[in-house]
C-alpha cells in the first residue's frame, strides 16, 4: 500500500499552467507574460493539484493488502486414495470335534484391500501464527469390487478428524482415528496390517483395524527420534460380547447417556526411529460400558467386570539388502478385532478370535502373540514380502480343547509398474486359524494396486 501512495504522489499533474516554485515563475512570467495571464497564473496557484487516478490506486492498493494476508493463509487440500483390487481362490477345512462335523469349502472371487484398504480422502493444512496449525482428514474406505462402503458402511469411516498442530509440541486430534497400536504398528508388518489374513492384524488383534470414535489424542512432537502418544475414546462404538453376563450375544455400539455407561477406550504408545532402526511399544485398554442390552431387548446393567488389555512391542532394522521385524505382545481378559480367513472382503463359515465382535469380554482369557517379517528388494521395481506369526490361547483358555495355537504363513511378490501402480502375486497358509482346533485356511491370488 506504500508504494501505491508514493507513486500518487509523484504523478501529480498540475494545471498547463501551474508552476511549483516562484524562482519558476519568474524565469517563465516575467518577459513573456501579459497581465491577463499572470492574473491566471495567480489563481491557478492557489488551486489544489488534480491527481488523476490517485482516489483509485489507493483503494486497489488497500485492497490487495487486506487481501494478500488472506491468501497466504488459505488451508491447502489434498484429494487422495489407492484402489487395491485382486482375483483370489480361498479353501477352508476344519475336522470334526465337539463344535460340529467335519468341512470343507472354497470360493474364487474377487476382492479388495489385500495389500492396502482401498480409500479415497480428503486432507487438509492451515498454517496459523508462528508454529502453530490446523489439520483434516476425511477418508472414506471402499470396497472396490462393488463400490460400497468399507467399516460397516460408515461414511469417512476410516478416519474423521481435526487437529491442532505445533512443530515443537506435537498434535491435539479429535474425532474417528486409528488407534495408536494400529497406526504405528503398520510400518513394522511386510502387509501392511492388511484386510487379508496375511496382515499381522490375525495376531494381533489390539492393531487390527481399530478405530475408535470419539478420540482425543494426544502425539508428541519428534524428540531426536522419539514420540510418545496417548489418546482416549469417550465412546468407542465397538461392538462387544459380554462373556457370562445377562446377554452372551453380540451387543452393538451403544448411545446411552452417562459417561460410563458406554464402552470406552485408552490408548498409548511410544516410539522410536532413527536411520535404519525403528522401535515400538504400545497398551490398550478398553472399558466395557456400564448398561447393556439383555436377552429381552431391555436396558440392564452389566454384570461382566472384565476389562480387556493388550500390549506389544515391536522393532524393525534395514540392512538395504533385506528389512527384518519381529514384534511380540499379549493380550487379557478377553480379546480384540479377530480376523476373518482368506482375502477379506468376505465371510467364511469360521469364526473369529473375538467370536465375531469387535471385542471379547472374557475374565481370565489371556493370549500372547508373535510375528516375524522380512521385506527383501530385488531390483530397481520389486520386492519380496515374507511373514510368519503365532496367536497362541492362555490362561483360562489353555484348559479348552477346542483350542489351539494358530500359525500363519505368508508370502508375496509386488513389482512396480510406475510411481504409483505396482501388481503383486501372494498365498497364505493358516493352521489352527484364529486358534480352533484343526481349522485351515489357504488363500493365493493376484492384484493390482493404484494410489492417486
Amino acid at each position: 500500500m506504500q508504494s501505491s501512495v508514493f507513486l500518487c504522489q509523484k504523478q501529480q499533474v498540475f494545471h498547463p499552467l501551474a508552476v511549483n516554485s516562484t524562482q519558476n515563475v519568474s524565469r517563465v512570467t516575467k518577459p513573456l507574460l501579459n497581465p491577463a495571464m499572470r492574473l491566471h497564473m495567480n489563481k491557478t496557484k492557489s488551486e489544489k493539484p488534480v491527481v488523476p487516478n490517485c482516489k483509485l490506486k489507493l483503494m486497489l492498493g488497500l485492497m490487495s493488502w487486506l487481501v494478500m494476508p488472506m491468501s497466504m493463509a488459505a488451508p491447502t487440500v489434498t484429494l487422495y486414495g489407492i484402489i487395491d483390487l485382486s482375483l483370489y481362490y480361498n479353501h477352508i477345512s476344519r475336522g470334526a470335534g465337539t463344535w460340529g462335523p467335519a468341512q470343507s469349502n472354497s470360493q474364487a472371487g474377487m476382492t479388495s484391500g489385500v495389500m492396502s484398504g482401498s480409500r479415497w480422502g480428503l486432507k487438509g493444512n492451515e498454517s496459523l501464527s508462528g508454529p502453530w496449525s490446523v489439520q483434516f482428514v476425511l477418508e472414506e474406505g471402499v470396497n472396490a469390487q462393488n463400490g460400497t462402503l468399507g467399516q460397516g458402511g460408515l461414511g469417512f469411516g476410516r478416519q474423521s478428524t481435526l487437529a491442532i498442530s505445533n512443530s515443537r509440541w506435537g498434535s491435539l486430534q479429535f474425532g474417528r482415528a486409528a488407534s495408536l497400536a494400529y497406526s504405528y504398528l503398520v510400518p513394522f508388518d511386510p502387509f501392511n496390517i492388511s484386510g487379508s489374513q496375511a496382515g499381522w492384524g490375525s495376531s494381533f488383534g489390539s492393531a487390527n483395524g481399530v478405530r475408535p470414535n470419539n478420540l482425543v489424542l494426544y502425539q508428541s512432537g519428534d524428540m531426536y527420534g522419539l514420540q510418545a502418544s496417548i489418546g482416549y475414546s469417550f465412546n468407542t462404538g465397538f461392538s462387544a460380547i459380554y462373556a457370562g453376563g445377562p446377554n452372551n450375544s453380540i451387543q452393538p455400539g451403544t448411545q446411552f447417556f452417562g459417561t460410563s455407561a458406554n464402552m470406552r477406550m485408552l490408548t498409548a504408545a511410544i516410539r522410536y526411529s532413527k536411520g535404519p532402526l525403528a522401535l515400538l511399544a504400545t497398551y490398550d485398554a478398553v472399558y466395557g460400558a456400564s448398561q447393556i442390552i439383555d436377552s429381552n431387548a431391555q436396558t440392564t446393567a452389566n454384570t461382566n467386570q472384565a476389562t480387556p488389555k493388550a500390549w506389544l512391542v515391536a522393532g524393525s532394522y534395514d540392512f538395504k539388502v533385506v528389512k527384518v521385524s519381529a514384534a511380540i505382545g499379549q493380550t487379557i481378559d478377553g480379546a480384540f478385532f479377530g480376523q476373518g480367513a482368506g482375502a477379506g472382503g468376505y465371510s467364511t463359515p469360521l469364526t473369529t478370535f473375538s467370536e465375531g465382535a469387535n471385542v471379547l469380554f472374557a475374565q481370565g482369557a489371556k493370549s500372547s502373540q508373535y510375528a516375524l517379517g522380512a521385506t527383501i528388494p530385488t531390483g530397481p521395481r520389486g520386492k519380496v514380502l515374507l511373514s510368519w506369526q503365532a496367536l497362541q490361547p492362555t490362561g483360562s483358555l489353555r484348559a479348552n480343547a477346542a483350542l489351539a495355537t494358530q500359525n500363519i504363513l505368508s508370502a508375496a511378490y509386488l513389482y512396480n509398474l510406475s510411481k504409483r501402480t505396482d501388481v503383486y502375486v501372494w498365498g497364505s497358509y493358516g493352521n489352527n486359524y484364529q486358534t480352533f482346533s484343526t481349522a485351515k485356511t489357504s488363500v493365493v491370488g493376484t492384484g493390482i494396486r493404484h494410489f492417486f
